[in-house]
């Protein structure tokens, strides 16, 4: 079975059901949970030192902060080692909504040099004082050291701050479990496992690859059409 789900929204699909006119029915849950990866070092582009809020704050999950004099801020994260980097997320700081990010570019790299953008954002707004808010890339990171994230506009402020980063890795195990039901008759479980996905140099999924596989798909769905109209045939002139 091939299922492909794309609904435009930042937060992952969990569960898919549907029901044919026949009275079959289906239901597909999407395994989305992600382990978070040990960041061994941040620097900042600027940070308030005076204050001891800086970069390093960003690595812990206590009521600290990070805070740069300028609206928009660089901030560079090392990893403890290469990560599958599916998702990464962002916790607003104490005080002064006008100082939350609004746009960014997240970038990976495997030796701190070389940087290919993962993630874009614009607009984004956070509702509360501490809210975290998660991020997914449109295709699991392959296995980079580095990241950057690039803030281009705040809500407004002179300054820039966050409580807290951190990137989470795919999940390891099942990518989706379910059950498929014909009419009066009982459910058929399955599962199924993640597979790597190739992505271009913007970090968005390889289309041609894509497309290609969908051919694939029709293809096979085509003579599989074909043998059964044959069979129908022959249990006609019996």
């Amino acid at each position: 079975m091939r299922l492909l789900v794309d609904d435009g929204a930042t937060a992952p699909v969990e569960r898919v059901n549907w029901r044919d006119q026949r009275g079959n029915s289906g239901v597909a849950v999407l395994h989305a949970a992600t382990t978070d990866v040990a960041v061994t070092r941040v620097r900042a582009s600027d940070e308030y030192r005076a204050n001891g809020e800086v970069a390093g704050n960003l690595r812990n999950d206590r009521r600290t902060k990070w805070l740069a004099g300028d609206d928009t801020a660089r901030l560079d994260f090392t990893l403890s080692g290469p990560a599958a980097v599916a998702s990464y997320s962002l916790t607003s700081a104490n005080d002064f909504p006008d100082r939350d990010p609004r746009d960014w570019t997240l970038y990976g790299s495997a030796d701190g040099k070389a940087w290919t953008p993962l993630d874009s954002r614009a607009g984004e707004t956070f509702t509360g004082r501490y809210e975290t808010r998660e991020f997914f890339l449109r295709a699991t990171a392959p296995g980079y050291r580095h990241f950057r994230l690039d803030i281009t506009r705040n809500a407004g402020a002179n300054e820039t701050q966050l409580a807290q980063v951190s990137f989470a890795e795919a999940p390891a195990g099942q990518a989706f479990t379910g059950y498929y039901q014909r009419h009066n008759e009982g459910p058929i479980g399955y599962r199924g496992t993640p597979v790597a996905v190739p992505s271009s140099s913007t970090g968005l999924p390889a289309s041609p690859r894509v497309a290609s596989e969908l051919e694939s798909a029709v293809a096979s769905l085509a003579e599989t059409a074909q043998t059964l109209a044959a069979l129908a045939a022959q249990l006609r002139k019996h």
